[in-house]
């Protein structure tokens, strides 16, 4: 979704004289309320039942700001068919006699490029880099690899827009892909895609967290070549309002809680290097304080017998609990609303027993101490290794050492 400096909200407030570009200001504060509100739709069901979102804030180029928006929607409600897409979003021209073709006129036509225009800023090596123009297509096709390829019939109409001070004739070939109720509203650009594949998650994932353009400056004469080269970006005046306002540059829901995965007395220490306090005194006041896996044993601790906190695995303890991070009284507390997803830290498997815990806190429910890691119907093991082997989570050595007498006897 990219910011209409052409908004009625944004020319309402102008004094007399005043272009939108003179007023900044005003135009990040629409853009903020009509995100806010395509949020709210969002959330409220406009294009699915919704399970959560992420956004990133960036800001073109020529300053206005645009946001990257992923949406995921519950199983129920997943586009899976041709019709379900053909439902929410379409590729085309719709009836010349309706509000919607002027919108799809001003804002959802890509901009002549190829032969016609090489110069324009989507080439790259001769080709345009978004794709287009599209190839004609009857019918919307979903595949399991990519974005959903939705319906450009070729009707043979060709259609008279304005791009910038140029007259262009374009077809269905042109249109970028977009929601025809969310255009209606909102009347400015909002390219929707539907996505099918892990693989185009994760190039989207990566899309929305690239971050900013950047570019690497030489100036000066100086002969430290650390100093010489300047690593900076483009600050826009709308992208200095938006941190004066201090508006969010991303919003995840639901929250994402970050789980410690660490050994006895090995959690991690902050302190400060510039106090009083020495190394030891650093120490002793951490060993007091609870970390998000020592306050699960604490939390479980309190919790009577039956309790259904007790049924639940440690990465799946924020759906139901609240981390409070105090620092003489952090703690896990009942969740009075909302939800939250539990992440632990990764573990790599050289890691060793830092590796064992990890695959141990998968599948151990309730622990309420160490011990209750390392035990397994009634026997204590002496390590993380030992106590996952014992639960089927890793094989040993018996197997091979059980058959070498039958080869050798065979």
């Amino acid at each position: 979704m990219t910011a209409n400096s052409d908004w009625p909200e944004v020319k309402a407030a102008l004094l007399p004289g005043q272009h939108p570009t003179d007023r900044p200001d005003l135009v990040v504060r629409v853009f903020h309320a009509k995100l806010q509100s395509l949020i709210q739709d969002i959330r409220n069901d406009t294009l699915g039942a919704w399970a959560a979102h992420l956004y990133t804030i960036e800001f073109q180029k020529r300053g206005l700001p645009h946001v990257h928006i992923i949406i995921f929607l519950q199983p129920h409600s997943k586009l899976r068919t041709p019709e379900d897409v053909d439902s929410l979003m379409s590729s085309e021209f719709p009836d010349v006699n309706s509000d919607l073709f002027e919108h799809v006129k001003k804002f959802m036509v890509h901009r002549p490029c190829g032969a016609e225009n090489p110069t324009s800023p989507c080439m790259v090596h001769g080709v345009c880099s978004k794709g287009f123009p599209k190839p004609f297509r009857e019918e919307t096709t979903v595949t399991e690899d990519s974005y959903a390829r939705t319906r450009r019939c070729n009707t043979g109409q060709l259609h008279q827009v304005k791009i910038g001070a140029q007259e262009v004739t374009v077809n269905n070939q042109w249109v970028v892909c977009h929601s025809p109720y969310l255009l209606w509203k909102y009347r400015c650009h909002i390219n929707v895609e539907s996505i099918a594949s892990v693989k185009a998650i994760k190039y989207i994932y990566k899309y929305v967290y690239k971050g900013h353009d950047r570019t690497t400056m030489a100036f000066g004469r100086c002969e430290d070549e650390i100093q010489q080269y300047l690593d900076a970006y483009y600050i826009s005046s709308c992208e200095a309002l938006w941190h004066v306002y201090l508006f969010q540059m991303q919003e995840q829901v639901p929250n994402v809680v970050h789980l410690q995965v660490h050994l006895k007395d090995q959690q991690g220490v902050v302190y400060n290097p510039e106090g009083d306090d020495s190394a030891q005194d650093v120490v002793n006041a951490c060993r007091e304080c609870l970390t998000t896996l020592t306050g699960w044993f604490a939390a479980n601790a309190l919790e009577p017998e039956g309790s259904e906190i007790l049924d639940l695995l440690y990465q799946d303890y924020p759906s139901k609990m609240v981390w409070h991070n105090e620092a003489n009284n952090a703690r896990w507390t009942n969740r009075e609303r909302g939800f939250a997803i539990g992440r632990m830290y990764y573990a790599h498997p050289t890691s060793g027993e830092h590796f064992y815990l990890h695959l141990l806190l998968t599948c151990v429910r309730g622990a309420k101490d160490w011990k209750d890691l390392y035990s397994f119907e009634g026997t204590e093991h002496p390590s993380f290794k030992e106590a996952c082997i014992a639960r089927g989570l890793l094989e040993d050595n018996q197997e091979w050492s059980l058959s070498r007498p039958t080869t050798v006897l065979w």
